[in-house]
């Protein structure tokens, strides 16, 4: 029987897996290198040239990057090309870095999601003098650091599945990868918030997804297996909380609940379904469109870049599923709005 039920989840699994965020995964149906997109409908204003580079061309994640960076060319009468890989590999992400220093950009967006040759390219960067802006993680080569509150973001986690589980009940707790030292950072802060304002509740497994949709599926099965009492799922993975859902389904956990990360199409409609109690939004496209509003500004007008812009965030739930979106707009800083940074 658990031969077959494990054949079972594979196979839904490597259907379903996108993915994850936080982590690059390589996106489903992985084409070639993909040349540099051009932002539709951008006339480019006294020649001004920015590259966004973006991990995994193709996810469903990036692509809300892209939508972001996209507007705002549009709206600011740029080129800003989408250059990136569809395999998350750090060196064929590091070569793209190394393409945009020789194609003399006037600005980079990158998302530094892993040491060695990522880091120094972007260092080679800096001392070509093109403005870099990370987003997400950091390289500390950069101008402008779009980052997370990672204690807030492990807080918000840690009440959302409290509040799902009406504050009892055994946990687990998934993530991408262990070597991500931004999503341990989350963890810790989730544990610390849960134990302080949770006494009913607690962690009693925890366990890293990987890239790997197979990998992925055993780990869940390995989970649940083990842990058949537990009442609720955290993740900080972007495809990791949907097929944590349904994997739980296929185990007959009833009353199962998850809070994950990441607002993608999937976790949105399995969240409507109630599938899915919360995911935490991250602005992607204000974040992205806001990048290329400094990196315009910096080039026209002379402006300072600052040194961090905070990501926002919101927990998204059955009862703000339609207006969460205009919500997080509302906060970003789009053409015509003040913005004293």
């Amino acid at each position: 029987m658990m031969k077959k039920l494990l054949a079972m989840i594979l196979a839904l699994v490597m259907v379903l897996s996108m993915a994850a965020c936080g982590a690059p995964e390589a996106a489903p149906e992985a084409a070639p290198e993909a040349a540099p997109e051009a932002a539709p409908e951008a006339a480019p204003e006294d020649g001004l040239k920015f590259a966004w580079i973006n991990p995994t061309i193709g996810n469903p994640v990036y692509v809300l990057y892209d939508e972001g960076v996209k507007m705002a060319a549009a709206d600011y009468g740029v080129t800003v090309d989408i250059l990136g890989t569809t395999t998350s590999d750090p060196d064929g992400y590091a070569q793209q870095i190394e393409i945009a220093i020789a194609n003399g950009y006037d600005g980079i967006i990158t998302y530094p999601y892993s040491s060695g040759a990522m880091m120094s390219a972007i260092e080679k960067a800096k001392e070509a003098g093109i403005p870099v802006i990370d987003v997400v993680m950091q390289s500390t080569f950069e101008d402008t650091y779009y980052g997370l509150d990672v204690k807030l973001m492990g807080e918000m986690l840690a009440d959302s599945i409290a509040e799902a589980c009406g504050g009892k009940g055994k946990l687990i707790y998934a993530q991408t990868n262990f070597e991500i030292e931004l999503q341990n950072q989350i963890r810790e802060a989730c544990y610390a918030r849960l134990e302080a304002a949770y006494p009913d509740m607690e962690f009693v497994a925890n366990d890293q997804l990987t890239v790997d949709s197979v990998k992925q599926a055993e780990v869940f099965t390995n989970l649940f297996t083990a842990n058949p009492d537990v009442v609720g799922l955290v993740v900080c993975d972007a495809t990791g909380g949907p097929n944590g859902a349904r994997i739980a389904k296929e185990f007959g956990i009833e009353n199962f609940k998850v809070a994950c990360i990441d607002d993608t199409a999937d976790t949105l409609a399995m969240i409507e379904a109630g599938s899915v109690y919360s995911t935490i939004a991250q602005g992607a496209q204000g974040m992205m469109y806001e990048a290329v509003r400094l990196l315009y500004e910096h080039a026209t007008e002379g402006k300072e870049l600052p040194e961090f812009v905070g990501i926002p965030m919101i927990t998204v739930k059955q009862d703000n599923l339609t207006s969460y979106v205009e919500d997080m707009n509302n906060n970003a800083h789009f053409k015509g709005t003040e913005w004293d940074y």
